[in-house]
């Protein structure tokens, strides 16, 4: 009767390990997917889609929903829109987006944004999201004011 209890207790525990193996795939991918669909609507045509997408990027990145690894995929997008933008907003969007992702890629688009932007209220955000990307990692400041 004990081996009887103890081999339904080890398949029990089997049980709950596969579970839960499964249930992080699942997530995983639905992270992977949500990161997909945004990537998606900074590609846009829509500039209100596109400034979306980039602002929910990086709220799901302040809540840990999704990782920096889950969301390097939307670097280049991120950047696309830095720099190509309709709007100020938009592009102010992006640089957020891509100062939480905080991809080396990015950081330095950033940067460059800093310097070459044609708007100064962009220049400005840029300008600051670069030095405290800086400050908060311990790296060299590249960037004049």
């Amino acid at each position: 009767m004990k081996k009887l209890s103890i081999a339904y207790l080890v398949i029990a525990i089997v049980v709950l390990l596969v579970i839960s193996i499964k249930a992080e795939n699942i997530l995983d991918t639905k992270k992977k997917n949500a990161v997909k669909s945004l990537s998606l609507g900074l590609s846009s045509e829509n500039s209100g889609l596109r400034a979306s997408s980039a602002l929910v990027l990086g709220q799901l990145l302040d809540a840990k929903f999704v990782n920096e690894d889950n969301s390097k995929s939307a670097v280049l997008p991120l950047m696309k829109m830095l720099n190509k933008g309709n709007s100020d907003e938009e592009r102010i969007a992006a640089a957020l987006a891509l100062y939480k992702i905080g991809d080396n890629r990015g950081i330095y688009k950033l940067k460059t944004s800093a310097k070459f932007d044609e708007s100064k209220r962009v220049k400005d955000i840029c300008y600051k999201l670069y030095h405290e990307f800086n400050r908060q990692n311990n790296t060299e400041y590249l960037i004049s004011n």
